[in-house]
């Protein structure tokens, strides 16, 4: 399989913003349900500071999609491949 050096280096991006138990909890806190910053705070035990960083590293990279109602920022997985990336992500970490 050949793979450009182009998608080595998004992957590398991705892995690197999810290789972080805070990260990965928040990413799990929105998994299938749209939330906002002090939901996903208050859900998860992280920070806002560190919440609000991470969105914002995962909606440049495409992971979150940001939904305005009203005066409410609210977060949710942007692509259905991610639910299933991390879906197997927490199937095969809980066989080992």
């Amino acid at each position: 399989m050949k793979i450009k050096k182009e998608t080595f280096a998004r992957l590398e991006e991705i892995m690197k913003a999810m290789s972080n138990a805070s990260r990965l909890k928040i990413l799990f806190t929105i998994f299938k349900n749209e939330r906002c910053v002090n939901d996903i705070v208050k859900l998860s035990g992280i920070s806002q500071s560190i919440v609000s960083q991470s969105l914002c590293k995962f909606q440049i990279l495409g992971l979150v999609e940001l939904k305005k109602r009203g005066n409410r920022h609210i977060y949710c997985i942007k692509d259905e491949k991610l639910f299933e990336i991390l879906k197997q992500l927490k199937e095969y970490a809980n066989e080992k």
